[in-house]
């Protein structure tokens, strides 16, 4: 009877691991995914507000794939003790990605925000100066 529940567990387990590896397997995908939307807009000089406010929402979203994967590699972890070695290696690499993915996104938004603060200062400098040429009386050529 022992062996038999044994047994079950064993199957149990072996079927619950299979299951958390494709989840995994998922959560790679989706990391490439966004490293190569990282991609694409880290090499335009200024993102249209669209693009902008679709960077912040993708990157919150990433940002609560990394708990998400934390969970289920714990849950590996903890079922594939005897390789836990390669469990860890395989953790320390995912969250590498994840942090190096998020450092990213939160780089350009930086970049992007800083980028916007400059045209913005700028606009203000032309517009003052407009207005000290008309309250001059002089006219303004652009």
């Amino acid at each position: 009877m022992e062996s038999e529940i044994s047994y079950k567990s064993d199957k149990t387990d072996e079927k619950r691991m299979k299951e958390l590896i494709i989840k995994r397997s998922s959560v790679k995908g989706q990391i490439t995914k966004f490293k190569k939307f990282l991609s694409n807009i880290s090499q335009r000089a200024e993102l249209a507000s669209l693009e902008f406010a679709e960077l912040t929402l993708k990157l919150g979203k990433f940002e609560s794939l990394s708990v998400k994967f934390d969970e289920l590699q714990s849950q590996i972890e903890v079922l594939n003790a005897e390789n836990l070695e390669y469990e860890l290696t395989e953790r320390e690499n995912i969250e590498h990605d994840f942090v190096a993915n998020i450092a990213m996104a939160k780089s350009i938004i930086e970049c992007q925000n800083k980028f916007h603060r400059r045209e913005s200062f700028l606009d203000a400098i032309e517009q003052m100066c407009s207005n000290l040429y008309i309250e001059a009386g002089m006219t303004v050529m652009r």
